[in-house]
């Protein structure tokens, strides 16, 4: 096996043939078979394709490619260009060396797609074509390519090839280095080991505070970083290595070195540098950034010392060693400023990888509830198949609606996949259509997180307009229509200088992309995603004014903190249209904020600040003049704004945020889920939901979930026919909280409807999702829904265009995706099937005590109050427990029940011995009154508030006469053991005279030695499989209002005495179910069986 030593100095070499085919044929490939011919292609990009040889036991054909100069950085071209050579040649999957036109650096490939082909034409596309790479040669950093794709030695399959590529391993890698260096700084606990904080603030103590200094402080480390790899045609960085390289760490290095870097060079115009930063030939290399990523914030304690020339000593420390560990890990990574797609990914560190690390530094613990932040706000970072997929299923449903262009056209057109490129041809009629379309639409993230989004909005519009528009003609035309002279000037400047990208995405940027979060430091990291997405287009050019480079744009009215799901106080009264009616304000406000946009001059800032103030102040005391004390509300949730700071707002206004009237074209994104009964306080008082609960939302459920409220604020953003796209929780489409959301929706048109059950979507959750896309229109009946499963994976716009199904969703009722033979098996039922609730039962829920360890005892105890006084016999009843529950049976744990129901008007002085045990227990914790007291300096809490005298049971139970009888049992909360899967579903047929706790449901009536085995069955656990709720840690709600729509055939023999195979077949032949759909069933609980059995 090749050495770690041997092998890194092979890659960091220049590309040589041989150097290739040694590595694959000696080190990776053990059954290499060269091969080597000469490959024809037809394309610009290429100087030659040399096929080197193939590997059967990988599956996988090796070749080289020339790359024209100039043409290595077009990296979805140079992958649909040899994609389409394999797809000529037949071949499913390569490994290609793209080696730059001077040899100086190359890039290893595995291309993989999954084809049908009939000679070389495609009969069916199995899974969608990607590329994986690793960059080498010269100057490279090769300890991921070591550690992956080498030390594992010889790969023995396609499987362990893919693995060796994949970007999900070098991603949780780098995040976990990173996340140690955070934990180092801002202290807490990772992976077993307990940090103290390095980091020290002069008067802070407030540990979220040190957490968004350290968020802040490594976000613009990288994005330095990637700065470093940003060069001009000279070779020459945007920042010198001189100012963020592990060998040029000095002595106080945070104060000496980067707090002048951020705040008086990147900030800060050239001709406005002070001291030594305005004469030193060094720092006049560093461009002026602007945009607000330097700004030093109030958080920051930033002072300049103009003795020292730099922060001020004291106000924030940091070790010089912390620095050393974290450049030591960003060090051994490639950093690449080009940004990684779903269908070409580099395993570099590219600025998508930036968004995910932050949004998950974001997620760490918080000191102040000791639970952890993102899941205390429900957030998950959103993968990027699933970010694509939802972008582009978006685009499409806009693009149909405004342009009323063959959905076919637009779907080639769309998709980075070429294989039906040649469907893709518009006339120059439709071209401008649809670069009339992108230049309008507006599109809304309400919780954007780090922005993953919104930059797949950006990154898949620009996308669209360079294969709609490669020269940028149309566009250039478009975008300076109606703009100042100094704009146009500014846009012709970088459409000669070729940064066509610039130009699509500075526009793209100020016209279509907002976003809105409650998070601070998250709106921090989304603009900075932008920042970064501007700044890779630029052209560098090192004899112009700033390097050629343009001051980023301020975001401050693109990305907002606030609250989405709360609306601008009073706003629905006459004085808010009032204020919205002031034209003449509204169109100065808008003024205002495009010259924001793209103001460079820090006083030309603060006055357009001060203007933006002045104007709003004067729409307040207009509107208050008009209104007088009616308008004071909205006067003071207005004043709470402030655009230019860092401070959240309580609500929400796009028309005073944004300057959007009537709504976006998208709405997109992945809201939080939280359970609007969760506790937001110490004393557990407070829930989510109690200041949702008066907002007016049609969706609102106590026991809901936060994400139901995105998505009726989503639809009421929208404009008429504008698309609604999120992936959240799939609980509401079965769920009881679920039904009024449902009803909303059904009141709209859901145009796709994708259930995840049971796949993993989301690395730190296990939550199961679904991803809804819904238009804001009349529903059509025509929903396309499919359920997704494990082979969806990379691969989920070709599954789902060939396994959705129409459904129709018209009502609250759950929404069910069936399938051909799903919808058959379900009709067959309804036909044959009676409902359990109409079996002559009667259906209960068991008893609730408010205080079991007091009213339920042992044998022993019953003994003992039997023998200090026998009459307490009459009130003592054997009790099951969810956990005595068997299938068919119960196990009896030989435990009483003090049976003291308020229907039975028992005098507790009739029984002494059960008084005085009661009492025991203390009188005011057996109060029904909730009330909470101190005892002995210890807070009780009485049982809840009832009428109820404190001995009864907190139910009235006035069916206790039915516990005497034979009844049929079962716990409303089952969990399924992973080693007996067959014992579920558990239903207990009882005997007369035993008594259930509240955890239990049970009946009585006929037919129960029939119903115990129809319930037990095979077609059971199908049925209750596809219609109960399944929680988060696996169990399943078996409800009463779940399990008494079962429906059940009647049947004329009886099955006792049966095997359970036997009973089976009874059933399914009465349901009159096909060989194959018996089969589908069996199936069907054969992989969930494996679910379970393969979860947590």
């Amino acid at each position: 096996m090749i050495s770690r030593t041997e092998a890194e100095e092979l890659l960091q070499k220049d590309y040589y043939t041989d150097n290739f085919v040694y590595l694959v044929s000696e080190v990776l490939f053990s059954d290499f078979k060269a091969d080597k011919h000469e490959v024809i292609f037809r394309n610009s990009l290429f100087t030659e394709i040399i096929q080197l040889g193939i590997s059967k036991d990988c599956d996988v054909t090796i070749y080289e490619v020339g790359l024209v100069k100039g043409t290595e950085k077009r990296r979805v071209a140079i992958t649909q260009e040899m994609f389409r050579v394999l797809r000529g040649q037949g071949i499913n999957n390569a490994v290609v060396a793209f080696y730059n036109a001077d040899k100086r650096n190359y890039r290893i490939s595995l291309l993989t797609s999954k084809y049908e082909f009939d000679g070389d034409k495609i009969v069916k596309i199995l899974s969608n074509p990607r590329r994986f790479s690793y960059t080498l040669g010269y100057n490279t950093k090769t300890h991921t390519a070591y550690k992956y794709l080498i030390a594992g030695g010889h790969v023995n399959s396609l499987e362990d090839l893919i693995s060796r590529f994949s970007v999900e391993v070098v991603n949780k890698q780098f995040y976990s280095e990173i996340a140690n260096c955070f934990s180092e700084l801002v202290g807490g606990e990772r992976e077993g080991r307990t940090f103290h904080r390095q980091l020290n603030i002069y008067g802070v103590t407030d540990q979220n505070k040190y957490s968004e200094f350290a968020v802040r402080l490594i976000g613009r480390i990288v994005f330095c970083w990637f700065l470093k790899e940003k060069k001009s045609d000279n070779g020459l960085p945007l920042i010198s290595s001189k100012f963020v390289a592990l060998s040029e760490i000095v002595p106080n290095y945070y104060h000496l070195v980067l707090e002048p870097l951020f705040f008086e060079l990147l900030n800060t115009k050239q001709s406005r540098r002070k001291d030594k930063y305005a004469k030193d030939e060094i720092y006049k290399q560093i461009p002026y950034l602007n945009g607000g990523l330097f700004s030093p914030h109030t958080d920051d304690h930033y002072k300049y010392d103009r003795v020292n020339q730099c922060g001020t000593f004291g106000l924030v420390t940091i070790p010089d060693d912390w620095f050393v560990r974290l450049y030591t890990v960003l060090d051994q990574y490639n950093f690449t400023v080009d940004e990684n797609t779903s269908y070409d990914i580099e395993l570099s560190i590219d600025p998508e990888m930036l968004g995910r690390i932050f949004e998950n530094l974001l997620a760490e613990i918080n000191p102040e509830t000791g639970e952890n932040a993102k899941k205390s706000t429900g957030s998950f970072y959103t993968p990027r198949d699933i970010v694509d997929y939802m972008v582009d299923s978006s685009l499409l449903e806009y693009l149909k609606e405004k342009t009323c262009i063959d959905e076919v056209k637009l779907r080639a057109l769309i998709s980075y996949s070429k294989e039906d490129d040649h469907l893709a041809v518009f006339d120059n009629q439709e071209k401008k259509k649809i670069i009339n379309a992108l230049y309008t639409i507006t599109i809304l993230d309400p919780a954007c997180g780090s922005g993953a989004f919104p930059i797949g909005m950006l990154q898949k519009i620009v996308y669209i307009l360079q294969e709609i528009d490669p020269d940028a003609n149309l566009w250039f035309d478009k975008a300076t229509e109606n703009v100042s002279i100094l704009i146009k000037k500014e846009f012709e400047k970088k459409f000669n200088a070729g940064s066509l990208d610039y130009i699509r995405k500075l526009s793209v940027i100020q016209n279509s992309i907002f976003g809105v979060d409650i998070q601070p430091i998250a709106v921090e990291i989304a603009r900075l995603r932008c920042f970064l997405s501007l700044i890779i287009e630029e052209t560098v050019k090192d004899n112009e004014e700033n390097r050629g480079v343009n001051p980023l744009p301020n975001l401050d009215f693109k990305f907002v903190i606030a609250n989405s799901l709360i609306k601008l106080e009073g706003s629905a009264g006459s004085y808010q249209m009032s204020l919205f009616e002031d034209q003449e304000h509204i169109k100065k406000l808008q003024e205002v904020r495009e010259l924001y946009f793209r103001v460079e001059d820090a006083d030309e800032k603060k006055d357009l600040k001060d203007e933006f103030k002045d104007i709003q102040q004067a729409m307040l005391l207009t509107t208050i003049s008009n209104y007088d004390k009616q308008a004071s509300k909205l006067y003071q949730s207005l004043s709470e704004w402030k655009p230019f700071s860092n401070e959240p707002t309580a609500w929400f206004d796009p028309e005073w945020m944004f300057g959007i009237k009537n709504g976006f074209d998208v709405v997109i994104g992945n809201p939080p889920y939280i359970q609007l009964q969760k506790s937001i306080d110490a004393t557990h008082k407070t829930k989510v939901g109690d200041m949702y609960e008066k907002c007016g939302y049609d969706t609102f459920a106590k026991t809901g979930d936060i994400y139901c409220l995105f998505y009726e604020k989503g639809l009421h953003l929208l404009k008429d026919n504008g698309i609604l796209t999120y992936i959240t929780s799939n609980k509401w489409m079965r769920a009881a909280y679920g039904e009024r959301l449902r009803k909303f929706l059904a009141q709209h048109n859901p145009l796709n409807l994708i259930d995840f059950a049971g796949q993993k979507v989301f690395e730190s959750a296990t939550v199961d999702v679904n991803i809804l896309i819904c238009q804001k229109a009349n529903n059509q009946g025509k929903t396309l829904a499919c359920t997704a499963n494990n082979l969806c994976k990379n691969n989920l716009s070709v599954f789902v265009q060939q396994h959705s199904v129409f459904a129709n969703y018209k009502t609250q009722e759950s929404w069910v995706i069936l399938s051909g033979i799903e919808n058959s098996i379900s009709a067959k039922i309804k036909s044959v099937g009676v409902p359990l609730r109409t079996w002559n039962i009667n259906i209960y829920r068991g008893i609730l005590t408010g205080f079991n360890e007091a009213f339920i005892i042992d044998t022993n105890k019953k003994n003992q109050l039997i023998e200090e006084d026998p009459k307490s016999a009459e009130i003592i009843r054997p009790i099951l427990r969810g956990r005595d529950i068997g299938r068919y049976a119960c196990n009896y744990a030989n435990l009483w029940l003090i049976a003291t129901f308020p229907s039975k008007n028992y005098d507790i002085n009739d029984f002494p011995a059960v008084k005085n045990y009661l009492l025991s227990f203390g009188k005011e914790r057996l109060e029904q009154s909730g009330s909470t007291f101190t005892l002995n300096g210890e807070k009780i809490q009485s049982r809840k508030k009832t009428n109820n005298k404190w001995y009864e049971t907190q139910d009235s139970i006035s069916y206790w006469d039915d516990f005497s009888k034979q009844k049929i049992v079962w716990s409303r909360l089952t969990r399924i053991s992973k080693s007996d899967f067959s014992s579920f579903p558990r239903f207990a047929l009882v005997d007369e005279g035993y008594y259930v706790l509240d955890s239990l449901c049970f009946f009585t009536g006929d037919n129960l030695q029939n119903l115990i085995h129809l319930l037990n069955s095979e077609f059971a656990a199908y049925y209750f499989f596809n219609s109960v709720a399944i929680l988060d840690n696996g169990g399943l709600q078996m409800r009463q209002q779940y399990v008494e729509e079962i429906p059940l055939p009647h049947l004329n023999k009886s099955l006792d005495g049966l095997s359970q195979q036997e009973i089976d077949n009874i059933i399914y032949e009465a349901f009159h179910f096909t060989n194959e759909e018996i089969k589908y069933i069996k199936n069907f609980l054969l992989m969930k069986k494996a679910l379970i059995q393969n979860s947590r």
